[in-house]
């Protein structure tokens, strides 16, 4: 299994890309979720719930930042061909839709 993989310098660079997106991530959301509960904790009345310039930095930016940084450090280069050895695939293939060919037979339209 290790064979199919790429060679481990490579895995290491990936690898380290991959632990930096997840902490990236993880980091930028828990900023994110601290903030959220700052905000409710005096409803919706509060001063922080109605900081529109604060909502507006802590919110869309660090779920950005986490989008981000995981579509970077994405684990796919580490897993290399065994994606392919397994058979997954993002999108099934398209089949053509079946058409029924008319004939004597077939043919059961009304007259």
């Amino acid at each position: 299994m290790v064979s199919q993989l790429h060679p481990v310098d490579d895995n290491k660079v990936y690898l380290t890309n991959l632990s930096l997106a997840l902490a990236t991530a993880t980091i930028s959301i828990l900023i994110r979720t601290c903030f959220r509960v700052a905000e409710l904790h005096d409803g919706y009345g509060g001063s922080l719930a109605n900081d529109e310039v604060l909502y507006m930095i802590l919110e869309p930016v660090m779920m950005t930042i986490a989008v981000l940084a995981l579509t970077i450090g994405h684990p796919g280069p580490i897993l290399g061909t065994v994606w392919q050895a397994n058979g997954f695939q993002l999108r099934k293939q398209k089949t053509p839709p079946f058409i029924e060919e008319k004939g004597e037979s077939g043919d059961h339209s009304p007259a």
